[in-house]
């Protein structure tokens, strides 16, 4: 059999073995070819999809629905984006309480998740170094303002200790302002410190609106 043979027998069998496995899942939807490319992208992506050999197969049931076939970054993008989907729900429980998740991270794993977070805010986000930050954890920019932010996953409420700190590394970093972000929430004496010095703080409920609207 020459190449081509092998090449046309390859196709056959894994276009016959993957287009069942397609239509038991298309037949789970009400009509197709009424759903957006971002819809049937989705479905795929949390249904079908197991490697990139099945992307050919899929691109070809779109051009028969009239839809244009997708790339395999875009695939990439939508896998990396339900898997950061799945993590950020189960960081609540079903009445919206936090969940252990965030304890269970370290701290630099707190740090990337809010980099993560802030970018999608919008910010230009930058972590500083592990040792020496002078209280600043994550710098953020937008619109010519800059922001230092000490992140603080705690198990407790915060203490004005971490509001001290962000308050002098705004001066440090010839920032405009302070932010801390937590796990938990403020003691008292963290809000009260947090007035007289402009810092901005944000308890875990915040974070939780902040999650929902931009993650």
């Amino acid at each position: 059999m020459t190449n081509l043979g092998i090449e046309i027998l390859f196709w056959t069998i894994l276009i016959s073995y993957l287009g069942l496995r397609f239509s038991q899942t298309w037949n789970g939807l009400k009509k197709a070819n009424q759903l957006s490319q971002d819809e049937l992208k989705k479905k795929y992506v949390a249904g079908i999809y197991g490697s990139e050999n099945s992307l050919p197969v899929f691109n070809e049931l779109l051009k028969r629905i009239g839809i244009q076939p997708v790339s395999r970054d875009e695939i990439k993008k939508e896998v990396e984006k339900q898997k950061s989907e799945r993590f950020e729900k189960s960081l609540f429980d079903e009445t919206g309480t936090p969940a252990n998740n965030f304890l269970a991270m370290s701290g630099i794993e707190f740090e990337k998740f809010l980099e993560n977070l802030f970018e999608e805010m919008g910010y230009l986000v930058t972590i500083t170094p592990v040792s020496g930050d002078a209280g600043a954890d994550l710098i953020l920019e937008k619109h010519g303002q800059k922001t230092v932010v000490q992140a603080k996953r705690h198990s407790q409420k915060v203490s004005n200790s971490a509001v001290q700190e962000v308050h002098t590394a705004v001066s440090i970093y010839h920032a405009d302002k302070g932010m801390v972000v937590t796990t938990n929430e403020f003691q008292n004496s963290a809000i009260e410190a947090a007035n007289a010095t402009g810092v901005e703080l944000i308890d875990i409920h915040k974070l939780k609106e902040w999650i929902d609207e931009f993650l």
